[in-house]
């Protein structure tokens, strides 16, 4: 059997007056998994708030992951970019090319 009971007050003082009542009924009966309902509850919604917590942990995982590849690409198009730069300008003066030279750009390509 299973009740359900409603009071304004504390939980223990509650169980106490419940097992009281009981025990004028039916001094054999026992209680067993008495607890506020809130506890019920809680313990009810524990694989939702497990599965949230994952997947909030999972999407912030990936962001990072995100937000470090579009770092690297990043860092990678601006180190290309300089190496081409800088080996053109300098490469191209140095042996008395112009850098609009179409074979200054064929040889400095990497």
């Amino acid at each position: 059997m299973m009740i359900h009971v409603r009071s304004s007050m504390d939980t223990a003082s509650t169980i106490a007056a419940i097992r009281e009542a009981l025990g004028e009924i039916d001094p054999n009966a026992t209680l067993l998994g008495v607890g506020a309902m809130s506890s019920f509850v809680s313990l009810s919604l524990l694989p939702q708030r497990l599965a949230g917590w994952i997947a909030g942990s999972l999407g912030a995982v990936g962001l990072l992951l995100a937000s470090v590849g579009l770092y690297g690409v990043a860092a990678y198009v601006v180190g290309i970019g300089i190496a081409l730069v800088s080996t053109r300008a300098v490469g191209g003066f140095l042996y008395g090319a112009s850098p609009m030279d179409p074979l200054v750009y064929v040889g400095a390509a990497p």
